[in-house]
């Protein structure tokens, strides 16, 4: 495959006159220590791939160790108690009065949460007898085989240099070490999303089938884990349609022949999610497109739109909650018997008119939740907390890490079209909704594997300034 990025410098001489002039400054010298340490890295590959999983294992478990195990810690207060009930009832049931006001012991039939995560810590709570600690070291194992998808992402598109220097952000990056404490599909997406690029990219390459079915599986479980990743199977099936078209033009053979990656590909995913969406279909009367809370959360982090100047910014639960209270209030047409996909009907019925109502503000709105989608600005404070310092720091690396995907994609053209095409339609369908950076841990592994590619364009231009004095 092709490697995008090279760099193999030792020594770099100038010329002047008879001299030869080693213009060995102190930026030279750590350029140089750092390109002596890639190829270091490069020269054994088992070493430093061991080395960076053990780093990111002590990550993972000093961050276990320091976070007392209580369901009250991020969001372990949904999925723990409905993979327990799965376990009980072996039925997908929920009640949670401030998403669906009307739910209870004969109302409880859900879809909102996604199924697969909540098969896994059934399983987990089965082998384990009901142990979170249990649990969240299933996390972990998530994380750290991310870790293993985004090394083996990046040296299947880019180089072996980049996979390593992507494989050691995605050990210390923070965002994803702080989901390893809390129950949730997020890690288990991440996992799924990795991996199904990693065969992607491997598809479009060896042009193999089982490449294409290899990818079509793991997106489609993802799915399954993380709804917004249907955007991501959309998108990818419409470029590869818009390859296949060019390729048609350009006399490499019919169309029809040559959107069968994109046939075979779509047709994987919707094997894998027919079961689900079928599933919801029976007990709802109607299709469930993602999950029953994309209403709700439509709703609730739109509903003040031209209320008041005070739009731009994230509800919390607590406004959500008085939010709800007013429209069930309002709307004498309630039974007080909705389900789950009936009151997700009125959640995006009203949340639509007023969209309709004021689509600039709506525009407005739907544009700053890049901020707390990409940096978490404001989360910490609609939840009642203040951020810590070390979550500045966090917003600060994920300005570099976004920064230089951007100079990774214009490297590398359209040749990566896959990833940032990817990146593009999941920001966009969050920020239309909800916005938090825990959201984009998602297709952050696409983002890394940018970026350290736009770090070796950085490296490499360095050294050439310092070797031309």
């Amino acid at each position: 495959m092709k490697s995008y990025i090279t760099l193999d410098v030792t020594m770099i001489t100038v010329q002047n006159g008879n001299k030869t002039r080693r213009p060995w400054s102190l930026a030279n010298k750590l350029l140089s220590g750092l390109n002596l340490l890639q190829r270091k890295a490069e020269t054994n590959p088992k070493i430093t791939l061991a080395v960076i999983l053990g780093l990111s294992l002590i990550l993972n478990i000093y961050n276990q160790a320091v976070k007392p195990i209580t369901q009250d810690l991020g969001e372990t207060w949904r999925w723990w108690p409905d993979s327990v009930s799965f376990l009980q009832s072996l039925t997908f049931r929920s009640c949670v009065p401030v998403y669906f006001p009307f739910c209870g012991p004969a109302n409880n039939i859900s879809a909102s949460l996604e199924p697969l995560p909540v098969l896994l810590f059934a399983a987990s709570a089965f082998v384990s007898q009901q142990s979170l600690w249990f649990a969240r070291g299933v996390e972990v194992v998530l994380n750290i085989t991310a870790l293993l998808g985004v090394y083996l992402l990046t040296s299947a598109w880019a180089n072996k240099r980049a996979a390593f220097l992507a494989a050691f952000i995605w050990a210390t990056y923070l965002p994803a070490i702080k989901l390893v404490t809390q129950i949730s599909g997020d890690l288990l997406a991440t996992v799924f999303v990795t991996f199904g690029f990693y065969f992607f990219i491997r598809a479009r390459s060896s042009k193999r089938r089982r490449d294409w079915i290899a990818a079509g599986i793991t997106l489609g479980l993802g799915v399954l884990s993380r709804s917004a990743v249907l955007a991501i199977v959309a998108v990818l099936v419409i470029g590869l349609v818009i390859e296949g078209w060019k390729a048609s033009r350009a006399g490499q053979g019919t169309i029809m022949k040559l959107i069968r990656p994109a046939v075979l590909f779509l047709l994987m995913v919707s094997i894998l999610i027919a079961p689900w969406f079928t599933r919801n279909y029976l007990v709802f009367g109607k299709p469930v497109l993602g999950t029953t809370l994309i209403g709700y959360n439509l709703y609730r982090q739109n509903y003040m739109i031209g209320e008041n100047n005070n739009y731009l910014r994230f509800v919390g639960p607590k406004e959500a909650a008085l939010a709800i209270n007013a429209l069930v209030a309002r709307r004498p047409d309630l039974k007080g018997t909705e389900n789950e996909a009936q009151m997700d009907t009125v959640y995006r019925a009203e949340a639509l008119k007023v969209i309709a109502a004021h689509p600039v503000q709506y525009g407005l709105l739907s544009a700053y939740r890049f901020l707390p989608l990409w940096f978490n600005w404001g989360i910490e404070e609609a939840y009642g907390d203040q951020p810590p310092l070390i979550w500045y720091t966090v917003m600060a690396w994920q300005a570099v890490l976004l920064v230089t995907a951007l100079l990774g994609v214009w490297v590398t053209r359209w040749h990566s079209w896959p990833l940032p095409a990817s990146i593009i339609v999941v920001s966009l369908s969050y920020m239309a909704i909800i916005s938090e950076l825990r959201y984009l841990v998602l297709v952050m592994p696409l983002v890394i594997s940018l970026s350290v590619v736009g770090i070796q364009k950085i490296e490499s231009s360095l050294l050439l300034k310092s070797s031309e004095g």
